[in-house]
């Protein structure tokens, strides 16, 4: 029988430094060099960095870090710190804690610091742990204005330390949901990417279409017309003030790059500042930083950050093919080219309005956004199941890497 350490703890756990976890695990430092190594990045001269794949793939922070594996884009012909294959890479500075792993053998920058497990040591549990324990690493962070943490703060980070044969397993079923994760992404990616190419060949070519005619917005059907977008939609100018009560917010943060719906927003009521109101079926357009392409169709009615213009749909285009022009290469170009203010470049409704697009007729316009709906209700459908599987492994984290639901490893709970 397991012991109690007092009141409220289980039979067979005990009480530590980093909470309750299961009597046979331990808890051990990352400093501990039976273990781990810490290898912290040094920044190498910028001359031997190049684009050429001379040398090693250079990461000088988390910039190019990606689901789990980075993707660098330079490289060092001098390296002065290397991180190996499978190394957990951990930011070292701002943003603080957030983590990959190596896939090859890497140089690191001063942005960055290499964990190697030994011995046996998991590294996938470790990988996984540490991602779990992000808020952790940014409250050890120090410096006012640009937070880092050093090899100190990283070696005498307290984790536990299951039974290999444990710590392996619990690896597995975690990396067994990351595996259905990155399978959904390349779906999404696959998808997108399909659809961009067919929208360009519909919203310029049409459906069937044999002749063609030169216009100042390129080569489109026969029958087609160029309108600018000011005919199509109308700013909706309707402010609404604190309390904002329950109505739901969107703000710059909740637009997804590139994509055509909402898949979040806030309670209207925490938000202590002017908003704009916007109506089920309008057009919501960020026009801060307008290269970061935030542009969607609401399927529900609330309010807005100003920074968001909301236009009303009037009828003449589709919102379907409107919300593709917004997403458009042509039509990011545009918006770029005609922004205003340097640091926190802005776009207008006015400068938006005067962007000219091919108008078909109302019946092929139906019959194209069947088509490119069809494709964004499988994107839809492929992110919720994302969230999903998302929402499973933080609930798998919370109770597998603390031990708070064991295992079976070799028969054994």
């Amino acid at each position: 029988m397991g012991r109690r350490m007092h009141a409220g703890i289980p039979e067979g756990y005990k009480e530590t430094p980093i909470g309750v976890i299961p009597e046979e695990w331990e808890i051990i430092k990352l400093g501990n060099k039976n273990h781990f190594k810490v290898i912290m990045g040094q920044s190498p001269s910028s001359s031997t960095y190049n684009a050429r794949g001379n040398g090693l793939p250079f990461l000088q922070g988390n910039a190019d870090f990606g689901f789990i594996y980075p993707h660098p884009s330079l490289y060092c012909s001098n390296p002065q710190k290397i991180a190996e294959e499978n190394d957990i890479l951990i930011s070292v500075r701002a943003p603080v804690g957030e983590v990959n792993l190596s896939p090859e053998k890497v140089c690191i920058g001063r942005g960055l610091s290499a964990i190697r497990p030994k011995n046996g040591t998991s590294t996938r549990f470790y990988f996984h742990y540490l991602k779990s324990r992000l808020s952790d690493f940014n409250k050890l962070s120090s410096g006012s204005t640009f937070k880092a943490i050093n090899k100190a703060d990283i070696e005498s980070y307290l984790v536990p330390f299951p039974p290999r044969p444990e710590q392996r397993k619990i690896a597995a079923i975690l990396s067994s949901v990351d595996a259905a994760i990155q399978e959904t992404d390349a779906i999404i990616a696959q998808t997108e990417q399909v659809k961009q190419g067919l929208m360009q060949e519909l919203l310029t070519k049409g459906i069937g279409h044999t002749e063609f005619q030169e216009t100042p917005v390129g080569r489109i059907p026969v029958g087609w017309t160029v309108v600018k977008l000011k005919i199509c939609l109308e700013e909706r100018k309707e402010l609404s003030t604190p309390p904002h009560n329950e109505r739901r917010y969107i703000g710059l943060e909740h637009f997804d790059s590139g994509a055509s719906s909402f898949s979040r927003s806030d309670d209207g009521k925490d938000v202590k500042s002017n908003c704009s109101q916007f109506k089920k079926g309008d057009l919501l357009y960020g026009k801060l930083r307008p290269y970061l392409d935030k542009a969607a169709v609401s399927k529900f009615t609330g309010i807005c950050s100003t920074e968001v213009v909301v236009f009303k749909v009037l009828g003449i285009m589709l919102s379907e093919l409107l919300i593709s022009h917004f997403h458009s290469t042509k039509f990011i170009q545009y918006t770029n080219k005609n922004s205003y203010g340097t640091k926190m470049p802005r776009t207008s409704a006015k400068i938006v309005g005067e962007f000219k697009v091919p108008l078909p007729p109302l019946s092929e316009q139906q019959k194209i956004a069947a088509i490119l709906s069809s494709f964004d209700d499988r994107l839809e459908a492929e992110k919720e199941h994302r969230s999903r599987l998302e929402t499973v492994k933080k609930g798998l984290m919370q109770i597998l890497l603390t031990g708070k639901k064991r295992v079976k490893v070799d028969g054994h709970e």
